[in-house]
């Protein structure tokens, strides 16, 4: 809860329950889930996401390929590592209803993806006058929310997942993700 004056009155207004969650160092893998997170069926309340970012946090010395990650909506995941994200404010709670994992098994993914990004997976190279020496983040809110349009929203018995096209073994990907909880 948030407090503001105006007027001479104290104006109350709810803010959202924000959280991040980070998938580190994931190995890539021919349409792996990359990170996912869902709502369970049934439960009250939705998740907006707000940023998605995708780092290559590759080091060592390998040859890369330019990897294919897509965004697509789910209805539901199991296995796969479950993660803990971190609420922004310390009274925020995540409710149980809502779920992150990486390498997960994905169900009922759409055929058309909400974002494609093309990365390139070589090794980092601090300095390089290439895109190596950059590898600039992602960034997903710029791009699906904004001002005209709003941003993917999960509610009961949805989710998304980010997966890997790309048929490749090497490199490493940090897949993070800022998202919103509230009631639906």
């Amino acid at each position: 809860m948030q407090f503001s004056e105006s007027r001479g009155q104290v104006v109350q207004s709810k803010t959202a329950n924000t959280f991040y969650v980070l998938a580190q160092a994931v190995l890539p893998g021919l349409n792996k889930s990359m990170l996912s997170i869902t709502v369970d069926p049934g439960s009250t309340r939705k998740v907006t996401l707000r940023d998605i970012f995708i780092v290559n946090t590759q080091t060592a010395a390998i040859v890369g390929v330019m990897t294919e990650f897509n965004l697509y909506r789910i209805t539901s995941h199991s296995v796969g590592t479950l993660l803990t994200p971190a609420a922004y404010d310390t009274v925020d709670a995540l409710s149980s209803t809502v779920t992150a994992r990486t390498g997960a098994t994905v169900v009922g993914r759409v055929a058309t993806p909400l974002r494609q990004w093309y990365l390139c997976g070589d090794e980092t190279v601090a300095g390089a006058a290439s895109n190596q020496g950059t590898h600039v983040l992602s960034q997903f809110a710029p791009t699906l929310g904004g001002v005209n349009y709003k941003q993917p929203t999960l509610r009961a018995g949805q989710g998304f997942s980010i997966e890997c096209l790309t048929n490749i073994a090497v490199g490493a990907w940090g897949i993070g993700c800022v998202f919103t909880e509230e009631d639906a």
